[in-house]
């Protein structure tokens, strides 16, 4: 363990789709929400300034780094708030697509993504 290293997990607020980074360690418990995924009980948050690496959900993504997520925008909102030199890792099983077309000026591109055969980096 590397004392020096902090982690963080999403907390959703499904009342007006932001999102929140909450610190965790081995001693955080952890609640389902709404929707069925775990989030720390935590309350010690985290400014998205304030970190350096994002691991951002997709279910696809394209050769200019643009992502389709889950379509209420939490992380694109959340990662215009990070610094600008944040890293932006999106996991995929499958490769790029050509191009995603209804990308919008809100959208914030991944500075990378890690599929089976290779790292993409944009």
């Amino acid at each position: 363990m590397n004392p020096q290293l902090s982690t963080a997990y999403p907390v959703c607020d499904f009342t007006n789709n932001t999102m929140h980074a909450a610190l965790a360690d081995s001693d955080t418990l952890f609640v389902t929400n709404h929707f069925g995924a775990a989030e720390p009980e935590s309350s010690r948050f985290i400014a998205p300034r304030q970190i350096d690496l994002v691991l951002v959900p997709l279910l696809c993504f394209d050769n200019e780094g643009y992502r389709v997520g889950y379509g209420k925008g939490f992380y694109d909102r959340f990662l215009s708030q990070a610094r600008s030199d944040v890293y932006k890792i999106g996991l995929s099983y499958f490769g790029p697509i050509e191009k995603i077309t209804d990308s919008d000026a809100f959208d914030v591109t991944l500075t990378h993504c890690i599929t089976p055969q290779k790292i993409y980096e944009f």
